[in-house]
């Protein structure tokens, strides 16, 4: 008997495709790329189409999105501005063995009244604590303007 030889099976690769730019057979007017500081006139390829370079539209969609955030990032300073202050305060106290703060070294820290993230009422003493973040202000004695700074553990921002 004789063997026969099996011819070995070619392997089939499969080739990548590349993705074809689609191209319409429209024609669109010439229009102006609506990125502020850009001045290029280009034809384009449809109709929603707004900037010269997909560049140009990330660009604008970012400085879009920095201006609209502005007001956000700008408290968002002034809160963390109040909790550093109120944390250098609060261990300050704590070396001097004090417990209440004048309103005097609040504002000699740049401090920003009525500027909280949230606001609690002291179960003991019946006063508003405003907070910034992890530290919070109390009005202790309102005719001689004196404050009790509080620490808040745990506080999930």
């Amino acid at each position: 008997m004789k063997k026969v030889k099996s011819t070995p099976k070619k392997k089939i690769t499969k080739k990548a495709s590349t993705p074809k730019k689609r191209v319409s057979n429209r024609k669109y007017p010439p229009k102006k790329c609506e990125k502020a500081d850009c001045e290029i006139i280009f034809i384009p390829t449809s109709k929603k189409q707004k900037y010269c370079t997909r560049q140009h539209q990330i660009d604008q969609n970012n400085d879009n999105r920095t201006e609209r955030e502005a007001p956000g990032r700008n408290l968002e300073k002034i809160y963390r501005h109040n909790e550093q202050i109120l944390k250098k305060l609060k261990e300050a106290c704590e070396r001097l063995k004090k417990s209440v703060i004048s309103l005097d070294y609040l504002n000699i820290e740049n401090y920003y009244h009525g500027y909280n993230t949230d606001s609690t009422i002291n179960s003991q003493t019946g006063n508003t604590v405003g907070w910034s973040y992890h530290y919070g202000l109390e009005g202790f004695n309102k005719e001689k303007q004196q404050f009790i700074i509080h620490y808040r553990e745990n506080y999930l921002i």
